[in-house]
């Protein structure tokens, strides 16, 4: 008897070992891959399990995913996936997108007496890509 209450109570010993390294450490899966958080192409889209896990991140992400879809108003429908504007625009991420925005609210906040071309004009200079991605795409006119 008491080795089987020994032997027992070593397998719930180990069992509440693995719960507890489980419930604590979490699924390391999910925490490396943080680092890829929004870190494709604005030109493309996320999967929508990336975007629901971005969004629980950084809920900027569903401006951006906004602002994104706004700008297909502004192109041509191959504008997004035309190999020379992929290349132009790579370094353009999601997660670069969510900074800019959160750096022109912050701008906006600053300056609130200011014009907006005065703050376009700080931020530009800080993002010039993204300005340049913009242009692109208001200067089409669809």
């Amino acid at each position: 008897m008491k080795i089987r209450f020994k032997v027992i109570l070593v397998i719930l010993l180990c069992v509440g070992i693995y719960l507890f390294n489980k419930w604590f450490t979490g699924d390391t899966k999910s925490i490396n891959s943080a680092d890829n958080i929004g870190n494709i192409s604005i030109l493309e889209y996320p999967t929508f399990e990336e975007f629901q896990r971005w969004v629980k991140i950084d809920s900027q992400y569903i401006r951006v995913n906004s602002a994104r879809r706004y700008f297909e108003n502004f192109t041509s429908d191959d504008f997004f996936t035309e190999e020379s504007n992929k290349n132009k625009f790579k370094e353009i991420t999601w997660l670069k997108m969510t900074k800019y925005q959160k750096r022109y609210s912050e701008l906006t906040d600053f300056y609130k007496g200011y014009d907006t071309e005065y703050i376009d004009s700080i931020i530009f200079t800080e993002y010039p890509q993204i300005k340049e991605l913009l242009d692109d795409i208001f200067k089409l006119n669809y």
